[in-house]
């Protein structure tokens, strides 16, 4: 049979049906065998496992590093303690709080976290366990980090930059400061690996390099100012780099990821007309984790879409994009993705709810999502057309992993759903239920025939039991109707 041409593909919110493709919980894992069939294949995302919960909501905040794992939840600063497989979260104080994200950075051999959290720079002490307010008197802490043994903060209302002394977050010359002078005051500070201190406002860039200077450590690189500011102030993800939403003077939406100074294009049109298609966007939440050689940042719109919220992601080693998604089986729809903060902490990838206290393990080998939910996969390709002729749809196959079901309960026979639309996908019919077969039914066929005749085919693909339905491939038999 021939190859379904494109059904092996990323995400293309398109507002053309005949563009329009999605790919959510799947993503896209380049093959790299000699022998793999196609450049691409379909993965589910990685699920979560359940590893602590406190009763302060949501979590704000997270952190780790040497050993030792922390994170804001509500109005509480805590630290995650591993013994053995137990997780303990220990309330190392409490903190102000107004519902925004708060940011947690270390300063080195000073033994010290600087938090803010509430528009209040706190310092802790790792050793003490002490938890007091810092900072230059009279400021507001919007958020922070820390670069060469010195903790800095933005106040974002008056677009300035303080920093602390060296190896001492509790002390702070008020004449420390740096204060953006482009009239596009600072509303994101992020120290990125590379050295830099970015500082972003709504419509334009800047980077901060340290040269040790007397007073602010810092100066302004000049051939470092970004033509783009940021779309909302917690609307990047930093690893190796930083990738962030846009904004400028001519329009916003872009995604972008810094390389050295230059910030290069890592969106498409289908997400950027996407984004730019939303209303409110100043909760917009982003972060970054790598998973089995996939370093992926994920953009999140609590507000989109008339408070569903919408999630979109990209494996930043291929720039291929994906849709991420909480399917509510209370009212059969999707929402956005509740992690929304990231840590590596005892060997594991560990994120925040954004909605309540839990932290959990995101790992690949896990099918559920929050809660022990069922994670709901599509893949739906572009419209297929034969030079506008009708034709008919002998069969449809996917080559996937089979005979991979559970031992028991939900699973034990997975199912893979197909729902067909003869209009270029503007409707849909019922759904064609086939298995994916039980455990070691490695000879089972995803098959569906006689699927009737159309112009313009879209094949929906869903799962939803929780197993490891990995798609490498599609094939499709039609033949033209006569004239």
């Amino acid at each position: 049979m021939p190859r379904y041409p494109g059904f092996i593909g990323e995400a293309y919110p398109s507002s053309s049906y005949q563009e329009r493709a999605i790919l959510e919980n799947f993503f896209l894992e380049k093959n790299e065998s000699d022998g793999a069939p196609t450049p691409f294949g379909l993965r589910p995302t990685p699920g979560l496992i359940l590893r602590a919960s406190v009763s302060q909501a949501p979590i704000r905040g997270t952190y780790a590093g040497d050993g030792q794992a922390y994170f804001l939840a509500g109005f509480a600063f805590y630290e995650l303690l591993l013994d053995g497989l137990t997780w303990t979260p220990t309330l190392r104080g409490t903190v102000v709080s107004d519902g925004s994200p708060g940011t947690i950075a270390a300063n080195g051999v000073g033994d010290q976290l600087g938090i803010t959290s509430g528009g209040v720079f706190y310092c802790y002490d790792r050793t003490t366990h002490a938890l007091v307010v810092a900072g230059v008197p009279g400021t507001v802490a919007t958020m922070g980090g820390s670069l060469n043994g010195r903790f800095y903060y933005l106040e974002a209302r008056s677009g300035t930059v303080y920093s602390s002394s060296l190896y001492n977050g509790l002390t702070w010359d008020p004449s420390h400061y740096l204060q953006s002078t482009a009239g596009d005051p600072w509303i994101t500070l992020a120290v990125t690996p590379d050295g830099f201190i970015r500082l972003f406002g709504p419509l334009t860039g800047e980077i901060l390099v340290d040269q040790g200077n007397p007073g602010f450590p810092c100066v302004t690189v000049q051939e470092g100012r970004i033509p783009f500011g940021i779309l909302a102030p917690y609307a990047f993800a930093v690893d190796t780099s930083i990738s962030w939403v846009t904004r400028s003077a001519k329009g916003r939406g872009q995604v972008v990821r810094a390389q050295g100074y230059a910030p290069n294009r890592i969106s498409n049109h289908g997400i950027e007309h996407t984004i730019q298609s939303y209303g409110a966007v100043d909760d917009a939440l982003a972060f970054s984790y790598q998973s089995e050689g996939h370093p992926t940042a994920v953009f999140t719109f609590p507000a989109a879409e008339d408070g569903l919220g919408r999630t979109w992601a990209v494996d930043e080693a291929t720039g291929k994009w994906h849709g991420r998604s909480f399917w509510n089986v209370a009212t059969g729809v999707a929402q956005a993705y509740r992690p929304a903060y990231a840590m590596e902490a005892f060997g594991a990838t560990l994120v925040g709810d954004r909605v309540t206290g839990s932290i959990y393990e995101l790992t690949p080998a896990s099918f559920t999502d929050v809660g022990g939910a069922l994670i709901r996969h599509v893949r739906q390709p572009a419209p297929l057309t034969l030079e506008r002729r009708r034709y008919v749809v002998d069969s449809f196959e996917l080559s996937m992993d089979v005979g991979v079901g559970l031992i028991s309960g939900q699973g034990s026979d997975p199912q893979a759903m197909l729902r067909i639309s003869r209009d270029g996908g503007k409707s849909f019919g019922g759904p064609h239920w086939t298995t994916l077969g039980a455990q070691g039914e490695y000879r089972t066929r995803v098959l569906w025939n006689q699927l009737g005749n159309c112009r313009s085919f879209v094949p929906q693909l869903v799962i939803t039991d929780p197993v490891p339905a990995r798609v490498t491939d599609a094939t499709i038999t039609i033949r033209p109707e006569a004239a």
